[in-house]
């Protein structure tokens, strides 16, 4: 798992010869942990989002390109974009500012059970799980996210900034949505709740080491 925390050393880490080839059956996504930084009641929250499907999750993006280092960047921004509404004049009506702590390569692989198999070999998807690599992002501006109000967005349609025993109990809701058979797959959800824990405790790990001096350097890996 490589850890990028200092910009200068990007192109040494996203030397696509560092990058194992994406296994057979998967696809490859973004997540993004969103930490709140505004001296306000959601300081260090994180960001969750409620997708189409009413489904509570950190926001997540595909990444298009087979050889992931070609759109990690691109990906990060898309989402922003697209899905969260950073776009245009909402950048400077709300003075967004997004500073990247880390980027963690594989930092997960989903395994998709029999009922998201199916449905995402319906979509024409590969149908075996996908491989997620993590962005850590501080984020200072305003607390209220600019979603699109455009009707042809359906991914994202509600937002909460939580700490991690709100955001694990936000989680843990979607499991309401299995019980009545909106959603099939029971190990995505619970892959969720492992998913964010591991994020956040990612970050509290990178947090502590960049502000812990190793001989007067930062440290760069992750063990």
């Amino acid at each position: 798992m490589s850890l990028i925390t200092n910009p200068s050393l990007s192109y040494y880490f996203l030397n696509p010869r560092l990058h194992r080839p994406t296994p057979s059956g998967y696809r490859n996504s973004i997540i993004l942990l969103l930490i709140n930084k505004n001296a306000t009641a959601n300081k260090n929250k994180y960001l969750l989002i409620r997708q189409y499907i009413r489904s509570w999750g950190l926001p997540k993006e595909g990444i298009k390109s087979k050889n992931i280092v070609d759109d990690i960047f691109t990906t990060i921004a898309r989402n922003l974009d697209e899905e969260q509404g950073f776009r245009g004049l909402k950048v400077i009506e709300t003075k967004a500012q997004f500073k990247q702590l880390a980027i963690l390569f594989d930092f997960a692989k989903q395994v998709y059970d029999h009922h998201r198999s199916k449905d995402e070999t319906q979509k024409n998807r590969p149908n075996r799980g996908k491989i997620y690599h993590l962005a850590i992002i501080e984020y200072q501006g305003s607390d209220k996210i600019p979603l699109l109000k455009d009707p042809k967005n359906k991914e994202t349609i509600d937002y909460r900034w939580v700490n991690e025993k709100e955001g694990r109990k936000l989680l843990r809701s979607n499991w309401d949505l299995v019980s009545k058979k909106q959603i099939k797959s029971k190990t995505s959800m619970q892959f969720n709740i492992d998913l964010f824990n591991k994020a956040v405790s990612a970050y509290h790990h990178i947090h502590s080491i960049c502000l812990t001096p190793l001989s007067g350097q930062k440290s760069l890996f992750l063990s």
